[in-house]
């Protein structure tokens, strides 16, 4: 008796998939030549590297930071609470890990394979295995930083190899098992972003613990006289913790793979348009690093936005002219508060870079915040500036529009500069001046900037042009010049200069 051979779920045929997944790497490797492949190998190497210790040495300087010895209590606070400082960057580095992963797909094809080879009978989860490999690769990488990092706040900003290599190892392994587990979720959910919801309670809870132990908000254990002490458990106990964590953490691995490799698979049952959501992630993401304009990232969210528009009633305008756009400017925030309210976020991240930065530091970025968060709320504003044809349509006077349009970034400014300001021991009217600070750059940012590449740079990354940094700081410039003014003088009369910079906005021939 002859017994038929047994084919896959998804009727995909996996001979025909490995061949064209070989002669796909065939046709790259020739493309290339060995010169172009160890450039771009050095480039991302040299990228990794830098960034991975800068962020190590601003981790380790926060952590150990002379700056807060000043006081009742000697030493850095984060210092005196290793294990709530280790648990608040877990949860942030895990948040922002599951976060970047389900915005990526997890799981994305580019456009030429989705075009000629995802719509064939070739097995589709034999296709997706290469971007699946490299999602969870850039994800292990992630999760080593991260464990990095949790490895130092667990030791008080000590540098003891063993730790910080085992915490590496954890921080790989379970990233990856995040990032598979995200692959299974991801056919269930249609149109939707996989672990959108887990990922942001975690970030809002780290950032809430670290706010916490930073400010002494929370109730913690005052340190005893000489400063903690960071003790671990002892190194047996230590390995065979961590001995049985590894062994945990790589069976789950070994088992979620082992599970997406079969026929039939979660690969096999992605549709074209689950992959297409991350594909287009990817490249605005890649486009807008590349030409260092956040157009192409900008107009993916407004095309989501607009599909997501239809769930918002069409409501006839109350008042008259200035009013009425407040009114409609109220609403298109109301509609848009989740790009406002993750502005506010960011002032625990401002505190904290107040521990390893200093006071200069925080409020630096604090007038880059403001500017930002202005930018965000005030997207009615900077239409307005930006449109000399709706300004001749509308028969309302021009100023009280712009009056009553700068209401919402202004505010929105305030709610950010004001807080950070205060939390990191600076002067109240320090915060009034950011906020004035953030609706003039939010202002300057509705001004055109001429497409001009200007002089080039030789950097280590490639060529850099001026005129494209131009056009990125365009709008930030301000807040972060009046915010220099601040560190450096530090004197209530600079209020001055950032209204005469708001002045200067609004008078501005457009």
């Amino acid at each position: 008796m002859r017994v038929a051979p047994r084919r896959p779920d998804r009727g995909g045929d996996d001979v025909a998939a490995h061949e064209a997944v070989s002669a796909l790497a065939r046709a790259r490797a020739r493309r290339r030549d060995g010169a172009e492949r160890f450039t771009d190998l050095y480039v991302w190497v040299f990228s990794g590297v830098l960034f991975a210790v800068w962020i190590v040495s601003f981790a380790r300087e926060t952590f150990t930071s002379q700056v807060c010895t000043v006081g009742e209590g000697a030493g850095c606070v984060l210092q005196q609470h290793p294990a709530s400082s280790a648990v608040a960057v877990a949860m942030l580095g895990l948040g922002a890990l599951v976060l970047a992963g389900g915005a990526v797909g997890p799981v994305s094809a580019e456009r030429a394979a989705a075009r000629w080879l995802l719509g064939t009978t070739a097995e589709r989860a034999v296709l997706l295995r290469g971007p699946l490999a490299a999602t969870v690769g850039a994800a292990a990488l992630g999760g080593t930083l991260v464990g990095l990092l949790t490895a130092l706040a667990a030791q008080g900003g000590g540098l003891d190899p063993v730790v910080l290599a085992l915490g590496a190892v954890v921080g790989a392994l379970g990233a990856a098992v995040v990032q598979v587990a995200l692959v299974v979720v991801q056919p269930r959910l249609s149109g939707r972003q996989p672990g959108r919801g887990a990922g942001a309670v975690l970030v809002l809870l780290g950032l809430t613990l670290l706010s916490a132990v930073v400010t002494r908000v929370a109730h913690l254990p005052e340190p005893p006289a000489g400063g903690w002490r960071v003790e671990g458990p002892g190194l047996v106990g230590a390995v065979v913790t961590t001995g049985l964590l590894l062994a945990a953490l790589v069976v789950a691995l070994v088992v979620a793979l082992v599970l997406l490799r079969r026929p039939g698979s979660v690969l096999a049952e992605l549709s074209d348009a689950q992959l297409a959501r991350g594909r287009e992630v990817v490249d605005a993401v890649a486009d807008s690093a590349l030409m260092m304009d956040a157009t192409a990232l900008t107009g993916l969210q407004r095309r989501r936005a607009d599909l997501r528009g239809g769930r918002h009633p069409s409501r006839p305008l109350r008042w008259r002219g200035a009013y009425a756009f407040l009114v409609a400017d109220l609403r298109l925030v109301r509609r848009r508060w989740r790009a406002v309210a993750v502005t506010f976020a960011a002032v625990p991240a401002i505190v904290v870079a107040g521990e390893g930065f200093g006071y200069g530091g925080a409020v630096l970025l604090a007038g880059v915040v403001a500017a930002w968060s202005g930018r965000q709320a005030g997207q009615g504003l900077r239409t307005w500036l930006g449109s000399p044809g709706l300004r001749r349509a509308v028969v309302a006077p021009t100023h009280g529009v712009t009056l009553a349009l700068t209401l919402l970034p202004a505010l929105a400014s305030a709610c950010v500069a004001m807080p950070a300001v205060l939390l990191v021991d600076g002067p109240w009217w320090g915060g009034l001046h950011l906020a004035v600070a953030g609706l003039a750059a939010t202002i300057r940012s509705s001004d055109p900037v001429p497409a001009e590449l200007g002089a080039v740079v030789t950097t280590p990354a490639g060529a850099l042009p001026i005129g494209v940094v131009r056009q990125l700081l365009h709008g930030p410039d301000v807040a972060v010049a009046l915010a220099l003014v601040l560190v450096l003088v530090g004197e209530p009369w600079i209020l001055l200069t950032s209204l005469a910079a708001l002045g200067w906005q609004v008078s501005k021939e457009r």
